[in-house]
Parts: C-alpha cells; structure tokens; sequence
C-alpha cells in the first residue's frame, strides 16, 4: 500500500531528505523507527551514501522483519526490534525516532508521544 502509493513515497521521501540533512550535520544518530513494517520510509532513508546509519527497524509483526532483512542486507548497523507502539517503552535512548504513518493506530496518542519522548537523548 505505502510503496505503491505517490502521495506515501511523498511523504517518505520528505522524510529521508530531513534525516539525510540531520545526519549529514550530525555524524553517529542512533535512529529508531517504529512501525516500520513493509519498510517503505526506511526504503528511502537507507540509500548510497546513508547504508551505515545507526539504524532500528521495529515493528509488532515479526513477519515483516526477513524481508526488510533480505531488502536492507547492505546496511551495515541496522538492527531489527519487536516493538508495539501500544504497550513497549525503549530500553535505550536515541538520537531520533521515526513514527511513520503508525501513531494513528496508537490506543491512546498522547501516552504514545510521551513514552517515546522518554526514549530521545537529551539533545534528541
């Protein structure tokens, strides 16, 4: 569905060029995305030039995981978490967390942003 889509590959491309541009001034991000699923935002995030990022790739169904490690094989650090966005908290801070298209199916939004707010570093 989000890969197949113009106005998803949009958005998704909108936000690799701010990663790509937070990146490029911040060496070593440790990046987070939850909710990764068929792995079209990351798709656009990990490209030349990007494939070493310190990168995981989370999401609820553990299915979705051997493909995107069959399509992601060339990078490097990215790591692949079970996380549901619903109950999980992070076990460790990050520099950035992507939620792309995934908070709408949050149970409750608020407690969704506050307990991923709790995973950035300080200067996150």
């Amino acid at each position: 569905v989000y890969q197949s889509n113009p106005l998803a590959l949009y958005y998704n491309r909108l936000v690799a060029k701010e990663v790509h541009a937070l990146c490029d001034k911040n060496n070593g991000l440790s990046i987070l995305e939850v909710g990764a699923g068929t792995g079209a935002t990351t798709q656009e995030i990990l490209i030349e030039g990007y494939l070493n990022l310190d990168y995981t790739f989370s999401d609820i169904n553990d299915a979705f995981f051997k493909v995107a490690q069959a399509r992601f094989k060339r990078c490097s650090n990215i790591k692949y978490k079970h996380f549901d966005i619903n109950y999980d908290s992070v076990n460790q801070s990050y520099d950035l967390i992507i939620a792309s298209n995934v908070l709408h199916t949050s149970d409750d939004i608020p407690e969704t942003l506050a307990r991923l707010s709790r995973s950035l570093k300080s200067d996150g």
